[in-house]
């Protein structure tokens, strides 16, 4: 189960395209312990282990990374969140 949840997080699949082969779990399986685990704080707490045990063993490939981030466009007229300076809208 958990290399199926594995694979998902790392090609981005949707969690019924989870490949039937052995050692993974269905997607839904998959679905239904990553969401517990989230909801339970598990992914939180495990998650600086696994890195730390990657970087200790020199298998930390940080060659390649990925962001994401949003651009939200601002109402005319509409003041920063912090400090309430005003801010012009884009034309």
């Amino acid at each position: 189960m958990l290399s199926g949840i594995v694979y998902r997080l790392k090609t981005g699949c949707r969690w019924r395209d989870i490949p039937k082969v052995e050692g993974y779990a269905a997607g839904s399986t998959c679905h239904y312990w990553h969401d517990r685990w989230v909801r339970e704080g598990l992914w939180d707490r495990l998650w600086p282990q696994i890195l730390g045990k990657l970087w200790a063993a020199g298998k930390l490939d940080l060659s390649q990374g990925s962001l994401d981030g949003s651009q939200v466009q601002v109402k005319r007229g509409a003041t920063a969140e912090l400090g309430g300076t005003r801010v012009k809208a884009a034309p």
